[in-house]
């Protein structure tokens, strides 16, 4: 079995490595697996330096769809957070909100009818109870019933 190689500049993959260390400032990790996050890594890298890239996506098991989701969690980051991440204070604001529009439009153009496009946050939602990740639905759904049989 070859291994798959794509091939960038050492100055893209520098990039890249110091982007995935933002990406510990997103959720992305816990939803995609790290093939998909180093595709993501890299191929923003090649975004923000301006340099086309073409990845063959089903070479590495991978969607385009999923790396994009992963973009625009990053893009999230440095539109939000810009001051502190490694990457985002090296770059206009306004270059990485462009790019996620950008990202939002292919996204919302593709035929798959399965494009999981994250929706804006609602500014007016402010902080609203506590994040909770839900790993083991037939646990969620016991529970629910218990707490139902109690409250008859």
């Amino acid at each position: 079995m070859s291994a798959l190689t794509l091939l960038v500049s050492k100055k893209i993959a520098n990039q890249a490595w110091i982007i995935s260390l933002d990406g510990y400032r997103t959720f992305a990790p816990l939803k995609h697996p790290p093939h998909i996050l180093a595709l993501a890594y890299i191929h923003l890298s090649c975004l923000l330096s301006s340099l086309p890239i073409t990845i063959p996506y089903r070479s590495f098991k991978a969607r385009q769809t999923d790396v994009d989701l992963v973009m625009i969690d990053l893009l999230d980051l440095y539109i939000h957070h810009l001051a502190m991440t490694h990457v985002g204070q090296e770059f206009p604001l306004s270059k990485f909100m462009n790019m996620q529009i950008q990202i939002r439009r292919g996204l919302r153009d593709e035929e798959e009818g399965d494009a999981r496009v994250p929706a804006p946050r609602d500014p007016t939602a402010g902080d609203r109870g506590t994040v909770r990740y839900i790993l083991d639905w037939e646990r969620v759904v016991r529970e629910s019933e218990i707490l139902e049989s109690l409250e008859r």
